[in-house]
Order: structure tokens, then sequence, then C-alpha cells
């Protein structure tokens, strides 16, 4: 089994956790609450009020979608990124996928501004090698991510990353991964601030290589 690792940078960091060397970074009924000193929380609240009215918006009500900008398109219960850029989603996307397949090396803000995404078949995100992912919860904005799936076979997680996933922000954000784990990424998830409500399968977060918690709260649950 490949070893994992935790690394934690925040000077004033506060970790009740217990790990194995090839262990799960968040297995059931482990609880991790991580603050930064006063000055980092007023960064990560500067960060998280970032102008976004240049933004493609990405709007849901149910199975109905409008993308009012570039770099983004829906069909057939997919809204698929194509190109970097920042991205706001707002509402309620009932068994739907967000996918980020863009060009290498790109750089994808998404802004979550009061967005939930459920999916029965599919991992409702998905990103592709090559981009990074940042996920921005917008201030005071509850968000939700859903994989209702039974088993997977591939994609195994409510959102799956397959390059650098960073989570920022000072919203909440609560994710269900059924299938098997939360959160995975085949490369580093970094976690900036937000809360995060975890419920999976196996891991809360999974990453392959490096976890990095520099700020925010996160608590796992069966």
């Amino acid at each position: 089994m490949k070893k994992k690792y935790l690394v934690l940078t925040a000077a004033t960091l506060s970790l009740a956790m217990a790990l194995g060397a090839c262990g799960s970074y968040a297995g059931a009924a482990t609880s991790l609450a991580a603050r930064s000193a006063t000055e980092a929380n007023a960064k990560q609240r500067e960060g998280a009020v970032e102008n976004t009215a240049d933004a493609t918006v990405i709007s849901a009500n149910g199975g109905d979608i409008t993308v009012s900008g570039d770099g983004a398109v829906a069909a057939d219960g997919t809204v698929t990124i194509q190109k970097a850029g920042t991205y706001v989603l707002r509402g309620n996307f009932a068994e739907g996928q967000l996918v980020a397949d863009a060009e290498e090396g790109a750089e994808i803000k998404l802004f979550f501004d009061g967005f939930t995404i459920s999916n029965s078949t599919n991992a409702p995100l998905v990103f592709e090698s090559g981009a990074s992912v940042t996920i921005v919860l917008q201030d005071g904005t509850e968000n939700a991510v859903s994989d209702l799936r039974n088993s997977a076979e591939d994609n195994k997680a409510a959102i799956y990353a397959k390059s650098d996933l960073t989570i920022s922000g000072n919203g909440t954000l609560a994710v269900q991964g059924n299938a098997e784990d939360a959160i995975h990424s085949e490369a580093n998830v970094t976690v900036e601030g937000g809360t995060l409500t975890l419920k999976a399968g196996d891991d809360g977060i999974h990453a392959d290589e490096t976890l990095t918690v520099r700020n925010g709260n996160i608590n796992v649950t069966e």
C-alpha cells in the first residue's frame, strides 16, 4: 500500500487525529479541527470576497442549467468546464454532474454560492487531470455535494480530482460519499478554509500524495 502523508502548515494549528503510516486521513467518526491565527483568518476572508464580476455563472434549477459566459457548456445533465477561468455556481443541480476538463496547466476557480449537486449514477464532481481546481465557499453560504451511488467502479468519490484540489472560503460544504470516499484526489488536497462536513463509506478525505490543512474546520462522520 502506498504510504500517505499529512502536512500541517498553520503555526497555531490544533489537530485531534490518530493515523497509522498507511491509514486514511479521515476514517469514520474522526473529527479534525484546524484554525489559524486571527491574521490568517482575515486574509482568508479577503480571498473569499474576490471579485467575480467577470466570472461565468452556472445556475441550476433541478435538471435545468443556465450558463452565462464563456468556458462551460451544459448538455444531457452534465456541465463541462473546458478552459481556465472563474466560475460561480448557484442553485440545486439534481441528478447532475460537473466535469472540469481543461487544458494542461489550466487553473480553474469554482465559487460555490449556495450550490448543491447530487447524483445516483455518477460522481457529482469530476476534475480531470491537467487542470488544478480551487473550490471557494462564499461567505455565509451552504453548499452540498452528494454521491448517492451504492457502489462505483471508477471515480469513487463525491468529489473526484485527478490533479490538485484546493478548498477555501468561509462558507459550509457538506459532502456525502456513499460509494466510497467523500473527497479523493490522485494528487494533492489543500484545505485553506471553510467548514466541511464529510460523510463517507470509506475515507472522508483521501489524497494520493499530500493533504495540507492550513485553516478551516473538518468533521467526518459515518
